[in-house]
């Protein structure tokens, strides 16, 4: 019978990942599956996850030359 154990990784994913595949555990790579992913390239595949994942800055509103911010919020208030 096949037992499966689903714990949080706590460390490095990558450390996780080589642990959970170590050829000595695993009948030299014959029990490791995936799902989803290769099991070769899951780090490289949950980074790209995750840097697609992770929010982009908005852009900086570049400074009109010789006004400030304030002067040109002020100008749009009156204008409306």
């Amino acid at each position: 019978m096949a037992v499966t154990k689903i714990k949080p990784v706590k460390s490095a994913l990558k450390r996780a990942l080589d642990y959970i595949q170590n050829p000595d555990k695993t009948d030299e790579k014959m029990l490791v599956s995936s799902f989803g992913c290769g099991y070769e390239t899951a780090f490289e595949e949950f980074e790209l996850t995750l840097s697609k994942a992770r929010p982009v800055p908005p852009p900086a509103n570049p400074p009109i030359p010789g006004q400030s911010r304030r002067s040109i919020l002020l100008r749009i208030l009156k204008t409306a």
